[in-house]
């Protein structure tokens, strides 16, 4: 019973919602006097674990490295510089993304490039040949005391998945590569070595991709070659059918005859009007004017039917609109081939100087050192987190002791909590 409500039945009170309420509500007072209660076992707690985890640090610093629980660690890295030939960083190494529009148009297509060079890298370093070659040239069975056989060289791959880390930086290019050991020397030249394999496995498949993007670009080549062919000889076809070179040019100096020939008509007929007004029909004059325009009017019309010499245009005026466009379509289709083509030859000559100069792409910036400096672990914060714990550990402890003396001197709980420890043991009893 609560010392509150027993208080309140001891004045003649009842035992009301209310009061049970206000017995169960914890108040900050409260918790604040257990805790300086036992201050002296939260103290001792706390100073204990800091005093054991400053004395677990002290160990480790002191003890050799064979028989050290916690030694220092320390991690070397390398730089590697993934640029193109070009300048530009990984992934833009060639310029076939640009011509997927293009090469649609002709019938084939041409896949673009993302951080290819990024990708070649990061899966080189997690294939099991990668990491068996890397543990067998520095030994890791021996320098970790590793089974022989399969168990052995999954324990190596192992561990080489857990110390060997990379991290890659778009905006740079730039792949940061760093081995973690407790042997300085040893890191620094796995770090190397690992370079080194990257760099002849990446080079060996650049080049294998580079060989197969000549060959893909090549057949492209002759594909578009073909169709440039063809579509020049269409419009060469189009150009003998309708006798020009230049259909602009053709048209305005056509229409320009046929504008001046419309004049002199008109000059002619407003010459013939003028003079029949005052002389006779068998007048020499009037029946030369009248033969003037009859030989105008067949010119002109010979003009618009087309085909007759007199212009550079060798087709009627009324089929213009249609010849035009279809002019312009043969035009527009030579002028698409004619890029592809260009951007094709383009291509395969800067594919040509990525295969020579390759190994450019693979750049090693920095070169693993032996590190001076321990990596790790952070003693100083072992000792802040553990005394943290123990402090907060203590209070915890504290309450629950300071509940336990409250329980046995309250007669109703003492019973549920001798209860309790009967239920216990019981259970133990059967179990045993």
């Amino acid at each position: 019973m609560s010392k509150y409500i027993k208080a309140a039945e001891d004045l003649g009170g009842e035992r009301t919602p209310e009061l049970e309420k206000a017995a169960q509500t914890i108040s900050l007072l409260d918790l604040i006097m257990v805790v300086l209660k036992h201050k002296v076992l939260i103290l001792a707690l706390t100073l204990t674990g800091a005093g054991l985890s400053l004395l677990f640090a002290i160990g480790s610093i002191l003890l050799p490295q064979k028989l050290n629980y916690l030694p220092n660690t320390y991690t070397a890295s390398a730089l590697i510089m993934l640029k193109s030939p070009s300048g530009g960083s990984a992934g833009t190494t060639s310029s076939l993304g640009d011509l997927s529009g293009l090469a649609a148009l002709a019938g084939f297509s041409i896949g673009s490039e993302a951080d290819l060079s990024s990708s070649i890298v990061m899966s080189l370093m997690e294939q099991n040949t990668f990491m068996d070659q890397l543990a067998s040239d520095l030994d890791f069975s021996s320098k970790y005391k590793l089974k022989p056989g399969i168990r052995g060289q999954i324990s190596s791959r192992n561990i080489i998945k857990k110390k060997l880390r990379s991290e890659y930086f778009d905006a740079t290019g730039i792949l940061s590569l760093e081995f973690i050991d407790i042997d300085k020397e040893f890191a620094a030249r796995v770090v190397n070595q690992a370079v080194e394999l990257l760099k002849e496995r990446f080079n060996s498949v650049t080049l294998q991709y580079g060989r197969e993007k000549l060959s893909i670009i090549t057949e492209s080549i002759e594909t578009a070659r073909k169709n440039l062919k063809d579509t020049q000889t269409i419009f060469s076809r189009f150009q003998t059918k309708y006798g020009f070179y230049d259909l602009e040019i053709s048209t305005a100096s056509s229409l320009k005859v046929l504008e001046e020939a419309g004049a002199s008509l008109l000059d002619y007929e407003a010459q013939y009007k003028s003079l029949s007004s005052y002389r006779s029909a068998n007048d020499p004059q009037l029946i030369r004017l009248a033969q003037q325009i009859d030989q105008q009017k067949s010119f002109i019309k010979s003009l618009k039917q087309g085909g007759n010499g007199l212009s550079s245009l060798n087709v009627p005026i009324d089929d213009l609109p249609m010849v035009v466009s279809e002019y312009l379509i043969l035009k527009g289709e030579l002028t698409i081939q004619q890029s592809i083509y260009a951007s094709l030859r383009q291509q395969y000559e800067s594919t040509q100087i990525e295969e020579i100069s390759g190994s450019k792409i693979f750049s090693v910036l920095e070169k693993a050192e032996v590190p001076n400096l321990k990596s790790g672990p952070r003693r100083s914060l072992i000792i802040v987190l553990t005394t943290m714990a123990c402090f907060f550990l203590s209070i915890i402890f504290a309450f629950i002791k300071e509940y336990i003396g409250r329980v046995s001197a309250d007669p109703e709980e003492a019973v549920k909590l001798t209860e309790i420890k009967k239920l216990a043991f019981s259970w133990g009893k059967r179990r045993r």
